[in-house]
């Protein structure tokens, strides 16, 4: 049911982007669920229908939405309020996943009285999300408190999922948009692939430009000339080769044939270098190595001297107290052009459901402050990842999975 889909985003710091104009007043609260997909990090719960919609116009599984209990299991039921009590003249209810379940919409009055205001009799219909724009013939009489969404989820196999509910005054109905920059859609991007020399059979991940531009520093996975022996990994227990860091040089605008960096940078455990320094010579390395060829989560920097690159030193993150997701951890790293702002993406006991983005500052010569989550404006309940600062300092880029987008 999972897809792993990657959205780009843009953010300037400092500015925040009004995707979601509408006049719509989204559900902020829950009054009372019949049941929710239980988990450790609260995705799929209740509360995530909470809020302005986090489907794309394409909906689809999300984490970022209220999944009942078990698949087909009848009537369930989710009461939301809102903080403005008011009239309603339309409903908009965002059915990401399993759609053609609503069955009913119930809205209270102040004193808890509750009127049937839908009962669905549409088509089913033939596509896994829809945005339900539910009229009324005129405003209510009375300022709404609260809404129920009674589902039959026999209607359709599998789960089903709301990830929004919301009134309004307006008879418009709510379109799902992804707030795009115009400074970057009006450019025309060509893609160009760079060729044998670079790629291979295999993975080529995380690929890093140095400020030189004619430097290329990437990951290759399960590589035959990567160090080590092949090991079981993964949920089909095939054996790999663990991935190590590749080097390529541009000679006269031509990239040169990728070669594997060697030791200390790489050894028989996975190796990953997300920043290299404007002069060339530090190179910041994913995980803290011991001179056992063990590695250990956190970061750490080796610089490169007229033998070659020093043996990894260990980069203290304050508090760096992360934790497992999925059954493993999983860590993503970017620093900033002055190498004084250290972001990542990981999973932390205050993250908001998936992955999150934090900011960590040099406090003192490897040493970094405790992580800062970025917050609600930039995390969303689902994976939030791939940092990467600008050298302006002030623009974000980063990908998600719970920010409207083009899935």
């Amino acid at each position: 049911m999972k897809r792993a889909i990657g959205l780009i985003f843009i953010y300037v710091l400092g500015s925040v982007a009004g995707a979601f104009a509408q006049r719509i007043h989204w559900a902020t609260k829950v009054v009372q669920v019949s049941s929710e997909t239980k988990t450790e990090d609260f995705s799929y719960a209740a509360k995530q229908a909470l809020g302005k919609p986090n489907s794309g116009p394409g909906m689809g599984d999300s984490q970022a939405a209220w999944q009942p209990a078990q698949p087909d299991s009848g009537e369930e039921f989710l009461k939301v309020s809102f903080d403005t009590l008011m009239p309603v003249r339309q409903i908009t209810i965002v059915e990401n996943y399993g759609a053609g379940c609503i069955n009913q919409v119930w809205l209270s009055d102040p004193k808890g009285d509750e009127k049937l205001v839908y009962s669905n009799s549409a088509a089913f219909p033939s596509h896994q999300g829809k945005v339900w724009s539910i009229p009324l013939e005129s405003l209510t009489r009375y300022p709404v408190a609260a809404l129920t969404v009674v589902l039959n989820t026999t209607r359709r196999p599998g789960y089903t999922q709301i990830d929004a509910i919301g009134i309004s005054q307006d008879t418009v109905p709510f379109k799902p948009t992804i707030h795009l920059s115009k400074k970057y859609t009006d450019q025309k991007i060509s893609k160009e692939n760079l060729g044998e020399a670079i790629n291979s059979k295999v993975n080529e991940l995380t690929p890093l430009i140095a400020s030189d531009g004619k430097t290329l520093y990437f990951t290759r996975w399960n590589h035959p000339e990567n160090l080590g022996k092949p090991v079981k990994e993964g949920d089909d227990e095939i054996e790999r080769k663990k991935q190590d860091i590749w080097v390529s040089h541009q000679i006269n605008g031509v990239w040169q044939k990728a070669q594997n960096m060697g030791p200390p940078l790489n050894n028989e455990d996975h190796n990953c270098l997300f920043a290299i320094s404007t002069d060339l010579r530090t190179a910041y390395l994913v995980n803290e190595y011991d001179k056992s060829g063990k590695m250990s989560l956190g970061i750490s920097s080796s610089r490169k001297t007229p033998t070659g690159w020093t043996f990894p030193t260990p980069m203290k993150i304050e508090n760096f107290d992360i934790l497992r997701q999925h059954g493993r951890y999983s860590t993503e790293y970017a620093l900033s052009a002055d190498e004084r702002i250290l972001l990542m993406s990981v999973y932390r006991a205050d993250s908001f459901g998936g992955r999150d983005l934090y900011v960590s500052f040099l406090k003192a010569p490897n040493l970094w402050s405790t992580p800062k989550n970025l917050g609600k404006i930039i995390n969303t309940p689902e994976e939030d990842g791939s940092p990467f600062l600008a050298a302006d300092g002030k623009t974000l880029y980063f990908s998600s999975k719970g920010h409207p987008g083009l899935w």
